[in-house]
């Protein structure tokens, strides 16, 4: 009786001429390497667009770019820099083994000579074979332990530039790792001007809303308004504006008359503006008398508010962060008003500060005061009141600055009005400010 032996013996094929799937297709060991590199390279490139695909915020997006590109090739260095979109100079987004203030030189001096055009620089390059390698600023670089730079664009328009240091084995940067840097910033320049665009959606939805709301307002307001004010003071800038016109377009008005003319034109139309600002400031004290004192929760309430706000203020590279302690205690507030004191606080940190800064909405337990309530605050890390305007800055037509002739708009009624807010809340509204360290205002809510 003939016994046949199993094909599947794992035993004899050890033995037998057969040989590993790679070695059978005959690879040599330097080859098998490359294409082990290669598939590595596939791999981190597809978990790096994995996490760009649910990524939000363009701060978020720098933080995981260069972790992943640290421990892909092995460096302690590396810094991100976007470039605002109406311009100016670029903004450190993260930066990682090199101070802050050292990452934000090297972003300018670098972005002006590499991203000048969006043909400049097309793709990685090593610092040390770039036609600027003798600059002051890429020697600067250099010294601070950067090897080489990668820019990153969207739609045919720079938008940043990552730089990363060199790699802990010594190891130069390979035409390998060069593709592998120009195929992540395609990726990486995507995601962050989809980013862009997704937060100006909701931003300019968040403004929608209002403007509903403000025309609401406006509905309730309007009986008011036309009784008390309407001869006093918009019948007659009317009657003002409409003979303006009428001289701008009369022929024989030219030369000096007709700039004359011009610009009390455009003076009466800002003066319109103003009264409507004094309206509204003026119907305050009787809107006040309505508010909707409730119990709640002040996380949730700062979790949603956060939501809203965040994309308009990323939109202008300005960080928004929210930190609530745990196990705060309810408290008694409107709602509606504490967000309206939010918005004053938040719009005038974003007015106030330049692109790149770093702006907090924070909870905490309060101290000392309103039964230890929720103290809620709003910081910034931008220029800071000078101590000279913190004891007037909260009354109406005032401003951070004091001027008459202030670069920010308005006639400085907003942190008038929300201290009104707060104070019939039974909350309060302070400030603290440095001149040159930024700001912090705090509304202190009371427990329920």
């Amino acid at each position: 009786m003939n016994v046949s032996r199993s094909p599947r013996n794992p035993r004899r094929r050890r033995r037998g001429a057969a040989a590993p799937a790679e070695a059978a297709a005959g690879f040599s060991p330097p080859e098998l390497r490359l294409v082990e590199r290669h598939e590595n390279s596939l791999m981190s490139l597809f978990e790096l667009s994995h996490e760009l695909g649910v990524a939000l915020d363009p701060y978020g997006i720098a933080q995981l770019t260069l972790f992943s590109l640290m421990g892909r090739f092995g460096t302690v260095r590396s810094a991100l820099w976007l470039l605002p979109e109406g311009g100016g100079g670029a903004v450190l987004m993260r930066a990682f083994g090199i101070r802050d203030d050292a990452a934000r030189a090297i972003g300018a001096g670098l972005a002006a000579r590499a991203i000048t055009r969006t043909t400049d620089l097309a793709a990685p390059v090593a610092l040390a074979d770039w036609e600027h390698a003798n600059a002051p600023e890429t020697r600067h670089a250099v010294t601070e332990g950067m090897a080489l730079i990668v820019p990153l664009s969207a739609r045919k328009r720079a938008t940043g530039l990552i730089g990363l240091g060199t790699r802990l084995t010594g190891e130069p940067y390979a035409d390998m790792d060069l593709d592998y840097l120009a195929a992540a910033a395609g990726m990486v320049g995507v995601a962050l001007e989809n980013t862009r665009l997704y937060h100006g959606m909701l931003e300019a939805n968040r403004r929608l809303r209002e403007t509903n709301e403000g025309l609401a307002e406006i509905d309730r307001l309007k009986g008011e308004f036309l009784q008390n004010v309407n001869h006093e003071l918009r019948t007659p800038l009317a009657i003002i504006i409409g003979y303006l016109n009428i001289l701008k377009d009369t022929p024989t008005v030219q030369g000096a008359p007709k700039q004359a003319v011009t610009v009390s034109l455009e003076q009466a139309e800002k003066l319109t503006g103003m009264v409507q600002d004094l309206l509204e400031f003026s119907a305050s004290s009787d809107d006040l008398a309505s508010l909707d004192l409730r119990t709640y929760d002040v996380p949730p309430l700062l979790r949603a508010y956060a939501e809203v706000r965040r994309p308009g203020v990323v939109q202008g590279l300005r960080e928004f962060v929210l930190e609530v302690e745990d196990e705060l205690p309810r408290v008694e507030c409107d709602a509606k008003r504490l967000q309206r004191i939010l918005d004053v606080l938040v719009d005038n940190a974003v007015k106030f500060t330049p692109p790149g800064s770093r702006i907090c909405l924070r909870a905490r337990r309060g101290v000392n005061g309103n039964g230890g309530g929720v103290a809620v605050e709003v910081q910034d890390n931008g220029p800071g009141i000078p101590k000279r305007n913190l004891e007037t800055l909260f009354e109406p037509f005032r401003q951070g600055d004091g001027s008459s002739t202030r670069t920010a708009g308005g006639l400085g009624l907003g942190l008038a009005l929300v201290r009104q807010i707060a104070d019939r809340m039974g909350a309060g509204l302070e400030v603290a400010s440095e001149f040159g360290m930024g700001s912090t205002f705090t509304v202190n809510l009371r427990a329920s």
